[in-house]
């Protein structure tokens, strides 16, 4: 099993466009819909473990459906 971490921040938010940018400090999403705008990085040391990133676009989520 590969993680995916495009697929998992487009189910943060179905209704958005995902984007996603690896670098050598983390990776940073960006979610666009309805004129909105969320984005998140999550620092490199928080990347060795999935779970991490889960719980990182979960909160994301909740951000967003307060929006």
């Amino acid at each position: 099993f590969r993680f995916d971490e495009l697929i998992a921040a487009s189910y943060a938010n179905p209704n958005a466009k995902v984007h996603f940018t690896p670098s050598s400090k983390g990776y940073d999403f960006k979610w666009e819909w309805d004129g909105k705008v969320h984005e998140l990085h999550i620092e490199r040391e928080k990347l060795v473990f999935p779970d991490l990133i889960l719980e990182r676009l979960f909160e994301a989520a909740i951000e967003m459906a307060k929006k």
